[in-house]
């Protein structure tokens, strides 16, 4: 239980991070590049994290598609922003970046509290 916590309250900061880092990027520099940055660097973590926890430890066929989704969202999210001229934040990458970590904290929550063995099960 404390893993699923830790995981969702890290899913949940990473978006925060992002939507506050982008709305004070222009009043408060410095704090607004740390989160903006900090949450950019980290989406790609958090996609791949959320594909494998689709592929290793997801039960169900919705909960593997919840976190499959979720874990696109968040890619695609990082990928528009590497994808763009420089100094232009698209305005999509904050709702596609939200949603995703949304979607896997709901498909981390669906994971049944005493899951046995399954993680390295193939």
């Amino acid at each position: 239980m404390k893993q699923k916590t830790w995981t969702v309250v890290v899913l949940l900061a990473l978006a925060v991070a992002l939507g506050v880092g982008t709305a004070l990027s222009s009043t408060h520099v410095a704090l607004g590049t740390f989160l903006l940055g900090a949450a950019l660097m980290l989406g790609p973590f958090a996609g791949a994290g959320l594909f494998l926890f689709a592929a290793l430890i997801a039960v169900s066929l919705p909960q593997k598609s919840i976190a499959s989704v979720g874990g696109a969202l968040v890619l695609a999210a990082v990928g528009l922003v590497i994808f763009t001229p420089l100094g232009i934040i698209p305005d999509a990458i904050v709702p596609l970046y939200a949603g995703g970590a949304a979607l896997g904290a709901v498909a981390v929550l669906l994971v049944p509290t005493g899951l046995p063995g399954r993680l390295f099960r193939f």
